[in-house]
């Protein structure tokens, strides 16, 4: 991976200015980590065009244009650079003066990276564009405050990754875009990329459930059938909980990661979180999205034959809350039961049975 041109802005929202940072001493490291913590970034979605005339992407296309062409300096660069810079200052001074009014939240500090790398493996152009936190420093030699990159530990908040490639008639073509945010921030992708969802949250919602579903269908309910119903209920309450933006690798960690089975063992836990982490790439659906309860189909229901005549069935329509301290099964006598709680008195009172 050729790194061709870089540059970092500080988007001073505060003075409402960019400021332009010099390339000095382990200036490279530091940008070499930070493509590679990018480049790491699990939660990503996938983005196409609005349109080739929006401003990133056609400054970020006129770029790997010249450079194809072998007619940019480092100072037309910069100029380019600066024109993206500025138009997530104006983008950010607007939306940061309303949240404030309206919410109370501000937007968050950072500073802007830019570089355009070739990847010689794939033949392609990859320009990157990332916000992320900057951090004060007062310098050894005069205590003069200074903004600077901690190379370890800095946070990415936002980051698109820019990809073209050369057609067969040798003109530079816009592939699609790699975005990752840390929250919610629409913006991002929005206003400033100004690009559009390759698949919408409605459709990750659903297929990410579906695929969840299967993969515990086939991994988990004829093999250790008392740990099916607990994970299938804890993933469908996640899914059907509320609107909100979720990672998907974040979801796996929260209900696996310390998961106890009943029938599973700690190795079948991991060899199960395994398969579901490559669901995203076997399956085509989005790492990152907000999720749309709506489209969790309501008649989702599991039915298990208890005895001659009676059925227990578990109707979806809500998550179980408690559902190991709800329903469970006991042997008395040498005799199975299913002990179920009950919140309905004439349910409770339909089965009451007189002492002998």
């Amino acid at each position: 991976m050729e790194i061709k041109f870089s540059s970092i802005h500080s988007i001073d929202l505060d003075q409402g200015s960019v400021n332009y940072r010099d390339h000095k001493n382990d200036f490279e490291e530091a940008l070499s980590r930070m493509l590679q913590q990018i480049n790491m970034q699990e939660n990503l979605k996938k983005y196409i065009e609005k349109s080739q005339d929006t401003l990133v992407l056609k400054t970020a296309k006129e770029v790997c244009k010249k450079i194809y062409k072998n007619e940019l300096d480092i100072n037309s660069f910069n100029k380019y650079a600066y024109k993206i810079a500025y138009h997530l200052l104006e983008i950010e001074l607007f939306l940061d003066d309303r949240q404030q009014k309206t919410i109370g939240n501000r937007i968050q500090r950072g500073s802007l990276l830019q570089a355009i790398v070739y990847n010689e493996e794939k033949e392609r152009y990859e320009y990157y564009l990332s916000k992320f936190e900057h951090a004060e420093f007062y310098s050894e030699l005069d205590f003069i405050k200074t903004i600077g990159i901690q190379i370890k530990n800095t946070k990415v908040y936002k980051s698109c990754r820019l990809i073209f490639s050369v057609n067969d008639e040798d003109c530079i073509e816009f592939e699609d875009a790699e975005v990752y945010v840390n929250n919610n921030a629409k913006y991002w992708s929005g206003e400033f990329l100004e690009l559009s969802e390759a698949s919408t949250d409605e459709y990750n919602t659903k297929t990410s459930f579906n695929e969840i579903r299967k993969c515990l269908n086939i991994n988990v309910k004829k093999q250790y059938p008392a740990d099916h119903p607990i994970l299938f209920n804890a993933f469908y309450g996640y899914f059907k909980k509320e609107k909100r933006t979720i990672n998907y690798y974040d979801m796996l960690d929260e209900i696996m990661d310390g998961y106890v089975g009943t029938d599973m063992s700690k190795d079948d836990v991991e060899r199960l979180k395994a398969k579901l982490e490559s669901l995203p790439k076997t399956k085509k659906f989005d790492t990152q999205f907000t999720t749309n309860p709506d489209v969790i189909s309501a008649k989702i229901k599991q039915t298990y034959d208890v005895i001659s005549g009676v059925e227990l069935v578990l109707n979806r329509k809500n998550q179980i809350e408690n559902i190991k301290e709800t329903i469970s099964s006991v042997i008395e006598n040498d005799e199975m039961y299913i002990k179920i709680k009950v919140t309905e008195p004439d349910t409770f009172n339909a089965f009451k049975r007189k002492e002998e």
